[in-house]
């Protein structure tokens, strides 16, 4: 298990460290067909792969109904934000095709856990969920992710509009970043087993609001490239240890047979903060800048707002938990987690310790 957790960490973020670098390549190069050939060839090869070395087992659940309606709920509250964001770049915020795919999205987003959480056989383990472990690696995924996607791209926007430096000049700068994440999977690795996997997801939080104070001092007058060197590298760490710790945080909460149900509805939520976050930040240090190239002051706007929101995420986090769980971190039984249908540790319900105060008074 630690050793999956690393590898899963390094190809969750892993990936998404290295994407500037090969993205810089690629623009550089004018060979976008090689990228999609490549990614279709690891494609092949992964199924392959998994066709010859996976054992043949029992479906998990074999009797249990096809949800349409679940499914149809998730593809159109995934599709229709990720559509929407894709408008911003040529229409803005009030442009009817940004704003009636997100609400429409959004609509489903909600109506999805709201009958999922009332469903007596639900697909996604909505209620299961709602208990402070899995809410708690559920926020930090989603809002860790988007803030990590965003902050590179406004370095990115940065190094090409305003240095203008080139794609590929651009691309291999975020270097630091591929060293850091893969700090923090074995980093992961190392701690799954034990109590502190939220002091983990707590740690990458922190290191990414602290990101976004050192890059508004890193665009200033006193700022240097050696300085926003250290701040990629930090980006690294930062997504390294809180988007995979927080989605293992949730899984280990649930019984391990409901897990696949379980990531999925956490990768759906996660989702839904990347496709959105990261662009709508990109178009506020737009419209900052004066709705044509991206100005320095623009993007220390947009900064300042996603270092704001992962701030007040992190802090309500830490109410959170401090209201649910008081100072008790749960040590993971991995062994009963895989073998036996119970969770990992087990995860008190949201506000436990308030509710147990209240009832003494």
């Amino acid at each position: 298990m630690p050793t999956t957790a690393t590898v899963v960490n390094i190809g969750f973020f892993g990936a998404v460290t290295i994407g500037p670098l090969v993205g810089g390549a690629v623009a550089f190069g004018d060979v976008w067909r090689w990228l999609y050939a490549g990614l279709a060839a690891i494609a092949a090869c992964t199924f392959l792969l998994a066709l010859f070395t996976l054992p043949d087992q029992d479906a998990f659940n074999p009797g249990m109904p096809f949800d349409t309606a679940a499914i149809l709920l998730a593809f159109f509250a995934t599709v229709l934000p990720f559509w929407a964001a894709g408008e911003l770049t040529g229409h803005g915020f009030s442009s009817y095709r940004f704003m009636i795919p997100l609400a429409v999205g959004f609509a489903c987003f909600v109506a999805l856990l709201l009958t999922q959480y009332h469903k007596k056989e639900p697909l996604s383990p909505v209620e299961l969920l709602w208990h402070t472990y899995p809410l708690l690696g559920t926020v930090a995924a989603m809002v860790g992710g988007g803030a990590f996607i965003a902050f590179t791209l406004l370095i990115q926007g940065y190094k090409t509009e305003i240095l203008g430096l080139s794609p590929l000049q651009t691309g291999l700068a975020f270097w630091p970043q591929v060293i850091g994440v893969l700090v923090t999977a074995v980093l992961l690795g190392a701690l799954l087993r034990t109590r502190v996997l939220p002091v983990l997801t707590l740690f990458g939080m922190l290191l990414l609001i602290a990101s976004g104070g050192v890059l508004l001092f890193a665009f200033g007058p006193m700022g240097s490239d050696k300085l926003l060197l250290g701040v990629i590298g930090m980006l690294g760490l930062g997504a390294g240890a809180t988007v995979s710790p927080g989605l293992f945080m949730a899984a280990m909460s649930l019984p391990s047979q409901i897990v696949g149900r379980t990531l999925a509805l956490v990768e759906l939520v996660r989702s839904e903060a990347d496709f959105i976050m990261a662009p709508v930040m990109l178009q506020v240090a737009r419209l900052e800048s004066g709705g044509h190239g991206l100005t320095q002051a623009g993007i220390r706007q947009a900064i300042l707002i996603t270092a704001m929101i992962t701030g007040a995420t992190t802090l309500l986090g830490i109410l959170l938990y401090l209201g649910s769980a008081g100072a008790r971190l749960p040590k993971p039984d991995l062994v009963s987690w895989l073998g036996h249908p119970r969770p990992a540790f087990d995860s008190p319900a949201v506000w436990a310790v308030l509710r147990r105060k209240g009832a003494r008074e």
